[in-house]
């Protein structure tokens, strides 16, 4: 069996020209130039299939995509791109697999150990590029996409990252519970894998794929902020630099009566606003602000004293009501639940047990049976803390199937305390 030793052979290759795949990887976007001192190195990587030629007519081979996206990842370069579709792909393997796999459990077939550590390695695979994906949306909010330099070009790859992060949503979406309990069946090797490993890695992803959108948004926001200003700045400069150059220029007044005739559908420009503020600390302001201020002063001693002395501003008596007791109308869920407790120190004395569901039909209780449960629990745990109630109550609970410590209560019995 020969690919253990094509893989430490791979291996020593990509030790022996270490430094040659770094640099062209990383700076010459995959490239390696063919001449006389590379020919050796390349003859050793084409034979493991580690470069192609990809153009006969260029004097140059491609570094393969695994060992650009090794030399990416270990470095964690932007250049690391894992599109959503990669991980949908796996999402269609892992269902090729899983299907596999439960055909050999049925049959018990000897191929069983080998699907199931495929489908282990695949969704180990489906994690780590799901967790790629997902980190490589992080780095972008922490370089807010220092990569270009170009502010247009900031905004277009951070557009296309949201959309990417949209598309990894969906995907996100058709990975239910539901769905992956349909996958996993009865075999608890599958439920391991799907309902346990990869439903508790999506949830973390999904959160953190959540908070890196919203980095995103916000960063867009300051992006298409800065790119504003920048306009105006454009505009500024472009109105000094005309001046600057007709020293002798006057706008002619007529301009803006001509504008007078001119159709709204031609005045797209929104009206600009004039907004000014005191610098307060400027010396030179200090008066001014000081008649402001006593300006203001003076207006709202003004409009005291108008207040004060106005026939429709009469005095209304206030009544004090901080001590008074409101009666409120219980809910009727509540009342309810006080009618059972009443009743239920007598009925426990006389038929020995009392049935909480038999006492939610009885009282025809609104809310759902969970919640009735609920609040009745919650009501016979404050009568323990409070004393010692002469009932018991056990709840009658059964184990949830596939989801292992899990338990549903169906019911609440009460027994007198002597008995219980």
């Amino acid at each position: 069996m020969a690919r253990p030793d094509d893989a430490k052979a791979a291996l020593r290759a990509l030790t022996a020209h270490a430094d040659l795949l770094i640099q062209a990887c990383l700076e010459e976007g995959g490239r390696l130039t063919e001449d006389n001192e590379n020919e050796a190195a390349l003859a050793q990587l084409r034979r493991h299939r580690l470069v192609f030629e990809l153009d006969e007519e260029r004097q140059f081979s491609q570094v393969s995509r695994v060992v650009s996206d090794l030399m990416h990842h270990v470095t964690q370069s932007y250049r690391r791109q894992i599109s959503c579709s990669a991980a949908g792909g796996i999402v269609q393997e892992l269902e090729s697999i899983v299907e596999a796999y439960k055909l050999a459990w049925r049959n018990s077939s000897r191929d069983l150990h080998l699907r199931e550590a495929e489908a282990q390695e695949t969704v180990a695979s489906l994690i780590d590029t799901l967790r790629e994906i997902t980190q490589r949306f992080t780095r972008y909010i922490h370089s807010e996409f220092s990569y270009v330099s170009d502010l247009d070009q900031r905004i277009h790859e951070n557009r296309r990252a949201l959309q990417e992060a949209k598309d990894l949503n969906e995907l996100f979406d058709t990975l239910t519970p539901g769905y992956l309990m349909d996958r996993a069946g009865a075999i608890s090797g599958l439920q391991y894998l799907l309902m346990k490993v990869l439903r508790r890695n999506l949830d973390k992803l999904r959160k953190d794929l959540i908070d890196a959108t919203h980095g995103l948004r916000e960063n867009l926001a300051k992006l298409e902020q800065d790119q504003q200003a920048r306009q105006h700045s454009n505009m500024i400069e472009a109105f000094l630099r005309h001046y600057e150059q007709n020293l002798s220029y006057r706008p002619d007044p007529g301009l803006l009566e001509a504008t007078e005739h001119i159709p709204p559908t031609f005045c797209r420009v929104e009206p600009m606003v004039m907004r000014a503020q005191p610098d307060i600390d400027d010396a030179a302001q200090q008066d001014d602000l000081r008649e402001l201020l006593a300006g203001a002063l003076s207006r709202r001693d003004a409009r005291d004293r108008e207040r004060e002395v106005s026939p429709d501003r009469a005095p209304v008596a206030v009544q004090d009501s901080r001590e008074a007791v409101v009666a409120v109308e219980p809910a009727p869920f509540d009342r309810a639940i006080d009618y059972f407790f009443d009743a239920l120190p007598e009925l426990t004395a006389h038929t020995g047990k009392v049935s909480t569901m038999a006492a939610y039909q009885l009282l025809e209780v609104q809310e759902p049976a969970d919640v009735w449960l609920l609040g009745v629990y919650g009501r016979y745990q404050s009568h323990l803390v409070e004393g010692n109630p002469p009932y018991r109550g056990q709840l009658l609970e059964h184990e949830v199937p596939r989801y292992s410590g899990n338990h549903e209560v169906s019911d609440i019995i009460f027994r007198a305390a002597e008995t219980a």
